[in-house]
């Protein structure tokens, strides 16, 4: 009988309770899982941040290639529209000598490329010269822009 009074004295409901909160605060279990979160969230955002920063620096080198060098970029057109070597190469003369920064404007302009050949067909002494080189210009600028608008 001495057994009774001492079940009877338990309180199985709040040991219980006590044993199962035991079990979910733990500290072991919470530093590890939080620890494991943030060393995921740390990991994630270096990877992102890794691709951000390399998808810039290609980005910035695919800007700084087009204007680091202009004349690949004409070259490259000239090339384009079918136009002979030995135009090519009076072309680039001429955007060198008239001193434009991005030569391949010539290509977007039929005044630019007008006004480039006449300045420096006039620059040439030999009449006979000058007026060959401003003919040859007129076909380039027929091959790049077509027959010349009589709209006035």
């Amino acid at each position: 009988m001495t057994r009774l009074p001492l079940i009877l004295a338990e309180n199985p409901i709040v040991e219980r309770l006590k044993g199962l909160r035991g079990g979910f605060n733990t500290r072991d279990t919470v530093t590890a899982d939080m620890a494991g979160f943030l060393w995921f969230m740390v990991g994630a955002a270096t990877v992102l941040l890794i691709v951000f920063v390399w998808s810039r620096r290609r980005q910035q080198k695919s800007l700084h290639a087009v204007s680091a060098h202009p004349r690949r970029i004409f070259a490259a057109g000239l090339k384009y529209l079918g136009i002979r070597l030995t135009d090519r190469l009076v072309l680039e003369f001429i955007a060198r000598r008239c001193g434009i920064d991005h030569p391949a404007a010539m290509l977007l302009c039929p005044d630019l490329l007008e006004e480039g050949a006449g300045r420096w067909a006039d620059a040439i002494r030999i009449r006979t010269l000058g007026r060959f080189f401003r003919v040859r210009v007129e076909r380039l600028r027929r091959a790049a822009f077509g027959e010349p608008s009589t709209v006035a």
